[in-house]
């Protein structure tokens, strides 16, 4: 009776929102040869030969798309046994705005549409004109066309070749038809797919999860599916123990060799940025996935618990941002939003779900330039995004199936602050490090001298502040923080009026007053105070 009610009334709005979805979720996650690395990375551990088949099969289906219906053709017998024990074949989630009715399947022709009607009935030019305007609504179909033809081909190949490769073992059992049906359930887990329909979820909640609560619903209940059937008996419990096993041991051993190759530190914490990850250049690369999303919020939401206990976890003023600085669970929850709802909940709270602050509502509106900034990555492909973020090595790194992150302006910061402590005061103090030199008395003025001295660290300071203030946790410490800097600027280098005249002397002024003895005692006492309000 509710479901009824509720659909009658809000099921409009959640189709728009599903359908706003589904167009956002193909444009970023199917423009791109991602797939057998992050819906594929558990078969590469587990049946590296499907992996490998499917792979090869997605490539030629994007030059030639009617690879799938052949390889279907092929394999006609074998596949109406396994969909008859439950095994999903065709569109998953992720392209069905492509599909037909779906937002992406009109959205091409409507523009080739309207672009056809330039010029009608007039002459060449206006035909040529007529032919111009089509051409880019037909790139972009086309496009699209291939890249879900691709996806699609990939998903599909990798559940029959799962299939064909334990049909035998799942013959073998006790109850064969029973086995078969669980391995059919563990394929589609596998590959990132469940019908949320067969499962008895109401049209409601669908309509709620697709549109509101989560950008992959259907991909992200069958990853915890396959993580809860490690608890079960029988094949399926058996094929999810090997499966997440595999996976995760698989990816570490991965890690390890790429950390050892590249001299650096292993990241096998879950939970921080940099898990599984190693630094190429400017960017922290690593493995992606669901699986690894929920590892990262389990060890979160775990840590939360040890630290502050279960009472931390009762903040759910969900419209205020600090609720999700200090609740793990919402923050993590937030991150999985659908794409249209996460941007309503980042202007509700006045920050994006990494705490970043919004811009200007106002300059948006009056700046369109402004506005293309902000509105026209969240249309791109994660591909194109991480390029524009990190460079072309981050922008292949995504579009191959990995995911980049910027290496943070604090962390590059720290890494000059420590290059050049060694580097200045390293010979006459061995050992010295940063975590040392900010130890000494007078750091300060010496770290100011440095500034001057390395125009690379200045500029890593200036950028950490510049990112800070993006950040709303941050800002009323930049505020205390910029007073600061000014008074010890002042302090350093006296400070001058309007016309750039010195009205107070300040370090350098004095030092050199000291050091050429102008003053005598009186100019050592002053050079002395400084020094220890410096210091």
């Amino acid at each position: 009776m509710f479901d009824k009610a509720f659909q009658e009334d809000a099921g409009k709005f959640l189709a728009f929102g599903g359908n706003v979805n589904a167009a956002m979720r193909q444009f970023k996650t199917t423009w791109d040869l991602g797939a057998p690395l992050i819906q594929g990375l558990p078969i590469l551990f587990t049946d590296a030969a499907a992996w490998g088949k499917s792979t090869g099969m997605m490539v030629k289906a994007l030059k030639d798309p009617a690879v799938r219906a052949r390889y279907v053709a092929d394999n006609a017998e074998k596949i109406a046994d396994y969909m008859q024990y439950g095994m999903h074949l065709g569109s998953s989630e992720m392209t069905e705005a492509a599909g037909r009715g779906g937002w992406l399947a009109k959205f091409s022709r409507i523009l080739e549409s309207g672009a056809s009607r330039i010029g009608i009935g007039e002459e060449t030019t206006h035909q040529t004109a007529r032919r111009m305007a089509t051409a880019a609504p037909k790139a972009i179909g086309w496009t699209n066309r291939r890249f879900q033809t691709g996806f699609d081909t990939y998903l599909d190949v990798a559940r029959i070749e799962v299939m064909k490769g334990l049909e035998t073992t799942a013959m073998a059992s006790a109850n064969p038809h029973k086995a078969m049906a669980e391995l059919a359930q563990f394929a589609n887990k596998l590959t990132g797919v469940t019908s949320t329909k067969a499962m008895g979820v109401s049209a409601t909640q669908r309509g709620i999860e697709s549109s509101i609560l989560m950008f992959s619903p259907r991909y992200t209940r069958a990853t915890a599916a396959l993580f809860m059937d490690i608890s079960r008996g029988g094949l399926r419990g058996d094929r999810a123990r090997k499966a997440i096993a595999s996976l995760f041991a698989g990816q570490l051993a991965l890690h390890a060799a790429a950390a050892a190759a590249l001299d650096q530190e292993v990241n096998f914490i879950p939970g921080h940025a940099q898990f599984m990850k190693v630094q190429v250049g400017d960017s922290w690369i690593g493995f992606g996935g669901k699986s690894n999303s929920l590892m990262n919020m389990g060890a979160d939401v775990t840590q939360q618990l040890i630290d502050k206990g279960p009472q931390s976890f009762m903040d759910l003023k969900v419209w205020n941002q600090d609720t999700y600085n200090s609740n793990s669970i919402l923050k993590r929850l937030r991150y999985q939003m659908a794409p249209a709802a996460g941007e309503a909940m980042s202007w509700i709270t006045g920050a994006d779900a990494i705490g970043r602050t919004l811009p200007d509502d106002e300059d948006l509106m009056s700046d369109p330039e402004e506005f293309l900034k902000y509105v026209g990555p969240k249309f791109l492909p994660f591909g194109i995004e991480a390029a524009i973020e990190g460079g072309p090595l981050a922008g292949m790194a995504e579009f191959t199936g990995a995911v980049a992150n910027p290496v943070l302006p604090y962390v590059r910061r720290d890494e000059l602050r420590d290059k050049y402590v060694k580097e200045k005061f390293g010979k006459d103090f061995p050992g010295m490090d940063w975590d040392k030199f900010k130890k000494l008395p007078t750091y300060r003025s010496k770290y100011a001298l440095m500034l001057e001295e390395y125009p690379d660290l200045k500029a890593a300071e200036e950028l950490v502040e510049k990112e800070s203030k993006n950040y709303l946790s941050s800002k009323e410490r930049l505020m205390y923080q910029d007073k600061s800097s000014e008074i010890r600027r002042d302090q350093i280098h006296g400070v001058k009026d309007e016309a750039g005249k010195l009205v107070e002397q300040g370090y350098d002024q004095i030092s050199n007053e000291f050091w050429s003895g102008a003053n005598g005692r009186k100019s050592g006492e002053i050079f002395r105070r400084k020094m220890t309000i410096i210091g």
